[in-house]
């Protein structure tokens, strides 16, 4: 190998490397150095109208686990997590199935589906208040042709996290059905028509043909929905604020109001870091779960 092509080499090696520099700049300026800076906020004691510092250590962090309210809306936030995950999947995931066995009217009902991620989440906050409404509300009124009377779907803490899961659930099924209807459809057909020559019905092929070879997607899915709904505010924000009895209270809910309603913004930080310990456990556990991956074609 003569020193020229070396030099060549190293050359075209420096130029490919050039094209990464702006993306590693923005991802260090926008996302490294923001954790790092937000570490070091959540060991001091800053109320950010003072501007003053005082290092406290690992003091915000205790506290966050001896707050009575943190942990609740921690509570609630893994309550919304897995209505949301488990339940939006589980639709998403049927939806996809349901239109890879339709023909006609397939392309229609895939872009009714995805219209709800379409809409932002004021609007479709607005929507569901009003279907939600205890005295003209969609769902109360078709309760009433069973002779059901008028619910407080948002008053009731009983109920007031699940409506707004299920509104979550309607708003984001759209993604999940497009990733899980293109993994079914990558399938090969010999597959399916083997078993069915076999004499495999439509639930066992589900079961031990379609399942094992969406996993990659199945996770994708999985993690993603996990990491969008720990971080819930949004949503819960439209309908019905904390909720009643502080029933919609989620970790975010704490993160906001300490950070920007009483400016401590070193005890907020330690309370986002504990949440993303949430996202990394909740991960974690599906990756160790889902994340072996088998090739069957």
């Amino acid at each position: 190998m003569t020193t020229e092509y070396k030099r060549s080499k190293n050359l075209q090696s420096l130029i490919h490397f050039s094209y990464t520099v702006p993306y590693l700049l923005l991802f260090l300026c926008w996302l490294v150095i923001p954790i790092i800076a937000g570490f070091l906020v959540s060991l001091t004691k800053w109320t950010f109208i003072s501007g003053k510092y005082q290092l406290v250590g690992l003091k915000n962090y205790v506290d966050a686990f001896a707050d009575e309210l943190f942990l609740k809306g921690i509570q609630n936030t893994i309550y919304y997590t897995v209505m949301t995950v488990i339940g939006g999947n589980l639709f998403s995931f049927f939806l996809a199935y349901g239109l890879t066995r339709v023909q006609r009217f397939r392309n229609l009902f895939r872009k009714v589906f995805f219209i709800p991620l379409l809409l932002s989440v004021g609007i479709t906050g607005i929507m569901w208040r009003w279907l939600y409404n205890t005295d003209f509300g969609l769902l109360n009124y078709y309760l009433g042709f069973f002779g059901l009377k008028n619910t407080n779907w948002l008053g009731d803490a009983r109920i007031s996290m699940p409506a707004v899961a299920l509104m979550a659930i309607w708003g984001s099924c759209g993604f999940n059905m497009l990733i899980y209807y293109a993994g079914i459809r990558e399938i090969p057909t010999e597959l399916k028509e083997a078993a069915t020559i076999d004499g495999a019905g439509g639930f066992y092929q589900l079961w031990s043909i379609i399942l094992p070879l969406i996993r990659p997607k199945i996770l994708f899915c999985l993690v993603m929905s996990t990491i969008g709904s720990i971080q819930v505010f949004d949503r819960a924000y439209m309908l019905t604020g904390v909720g009643p009895y502080f029933a919609n209270y989620t970790a975010i809910f704490h993160i906001y109001y300490q950070a920007f309603r009483y400016f401590r913004m070193g005890y907020a930080s330690a309370c986002a870091f504990v949440l993303a310990l949430l996202i990394l456990a909740f991960t974690s556990l599906l990756f160790r779960f889902l994340g072996k991956h088998e090739e069957y074609y």
